[in-house]
């Protein structure tokens, strides 16, 4: 079984290479490729991509363009350009923990989409703190209803499923404004099980 981590990204260098770096440091005995698609930025991302070489070369970090167009389209992108049985995606600000695909994958079934939980960096950013506390609310709120849904950052999917489903709509979500809610009710709709994996964080 092989996982391939797809990430967007989108003028952040910096955050984007604290994320890789994160990801390079997974835990466990099993392949993992990660696909990173840069949504049309104007900044270099160079220096990061030489960086994270450097730091282990053992995982194949593959790294793709495309003009803007937003998250959504970006991670359909990546999941095409994947080699994986099944996808993790997470976003550039987010630095995973070393354990995260180690206990997600325990989880892995091609009818079952994962959601991990997230846990706010920026505690003193009251954005970001109220976001990440409605975020865990609405998960409590929604669970086991048709409603369900994980966000995009910490989310996990076979790719047959991934792709049968038809992947993110990127036609009516051109910015980062619930693509995946409605992707992850979607695939309910279409008789997957979601599961919530607190561990995966």
């Amino acid at each position: 079984m092989k996982i391939s981590v797809v990430i967007p990204t989108y003028n952040r260098p910096e955050a984007l290479h604290r994320c890789l770096k994160a990801l390079l440091c997974q835990e466990g005995n099993f392949p993992y490729e990660i696909i990173v698609v840069n949504d049309g930025s104007t900044v270099s991302y160079d220096d990061v991509m030489r960086d994270v070489k450097a730091i282990n070369s053992s995982i194949h970090v593959a790294f793709y363009s495309q003009e803007n167009s937003g998250p959504a389209k970006a991670r359909n992108y990546g999941v095409e350009m994947a080699q994986g049985d099944y996808i993790a995606f997470t976003d550039d600000d987010c630095a995973p923990h070393s354990n995260w695909l180690a206990n997600l994958i325990v989880h892995a079934k091609e009818d079952v989409v994962l959601g991990g939980h997230t846990i706010n960096a920026y505690r003193s950013n009251l954005y970001s703190e109220a976001s990440q506390l409605l975020v865990h609310f609405i998960y409590a709120f929604f669970k086991d209803q048709p409603s369900m849904f994980f966000t995009s950052n910490n989310l996990w999917i076979s790719r047959k499923a991934f792709r049968s489903a038809g992947g993110f709509d990127c036609t009516h979500f051109t910015t980062s404004a619930g693509e995946d809610r409605e992707l992850c009710v979607r695939m309910g709709f279409l008789g997957y099980t979601l599961q919530w994996v607190s561990d995966a964080q």
